[in-house]
């Protein structure tokens, strides 16, 4: 399941825009954040998550992890074990 599908699913036939006005952020955004066209800060996808009542990473990771970071290091966004595309290297903690 994409981003997307996830936030609609998350959504429960709520209005974008109520949702919205809760997290602080226009309607607009909100979309362009479900349809992929704009990825969150860090502090946007924790308060869409916080709203929802999920971890930012069952919305905005990918359920199969990545080559960067695999699932079961996101799943607890501990990053220790990720590596760190600019060195190339292990370990980086959060």
């Amino acid at each position: 399941m994409n981003k997307r599908e996830k936030l609609i699913k998350l959504r429960n036939n709520l209005p974008r825009p109520k949702i919205a006005n809760k997290i602080g952020i226009t309607p607009q955004m909100l979309g362009m954040v479900e349809r992929g066209e704009r990825t969150p800060s860090l502090y946007l996808a924790k308060k869409i998550a916080d709203f929802y009542g999920v971890l930012v990473e069952d919305i905005f990771f990918e359920s199969s992890g990545n080559d960067m970071c695999p699932k079961n290091v996101t799943s607890t966004l501990n990053l220790t074990g990720c590596k760190d595309p600019a060195s190339n290297e292990a370990n980086i903690s959060a």
